[in-house]
């Protein structure tokens, strides 16, 4: 009898644009899906599609805390942003501190070959990439029990 793979969905959440990717504990791998724009809600719509097709058993949020570990006003927005999710389709949320995922997907991005790439707003593009570090992380153990 085999055990249906689980699925998450790593969030990298901006101001402008969301990163996304999705992933699985068993086995443990992460893949950057696409960026989407916060204006208008497609973003939210476009999340909550995925998690319907997909039967996304639990999101993952970076969150760029404050070297303290404290939070922060962006911190604010992102859990905000997420609450709105939540509401919408029920949920479980978890977040992860995602410091400098963004300077490791941009190295990640500019070590890939030319042919492999795509512009920022492709499923290649920083922010998706960030996403599956942040739940990278998140698989390896590092979530922040919020």
């Amino acid at each position: 009898m085999s055990q249906r793979t689980s699925y998450l969905l790593g969030l990298d959440v901006g101001d402008a644009r969301v990163g996304v990717a999705i992933g699985s504990r068993l086995p443990r791998m992460t893949q950057p899906l696409a960026t989407y724009k916060r204006a208008g809600g497609v973003a939210e719509a476009q999340i909550m599609k995925i998690i319907r097709e997909r039967d996304i058993e639990l999101l993952v949020a970076g969150l760029p805390l404050n070297e303290d570990g404290s939070l922060n006003e962006q911190c604010r927005k992102i859990e905000k942003f997420c609450r709105r999710l939540q509401k919408r389709i029920p949920i479980t949320i978890e977040f992860v501190d995602e410091y400098s995922t963004s300077l490791e997907a941009e190295e990640l991005i500019r070590r890939r070959p030319a042919r492999g790439r795509s512009d920022s707003k492709g499923a290649l593009g920083v922010d998706a990439v960030s996403a599956a570090l942040i739940l990278k992380r998140y698989i390896e153990g590092d979530g922040i029990g919020k």
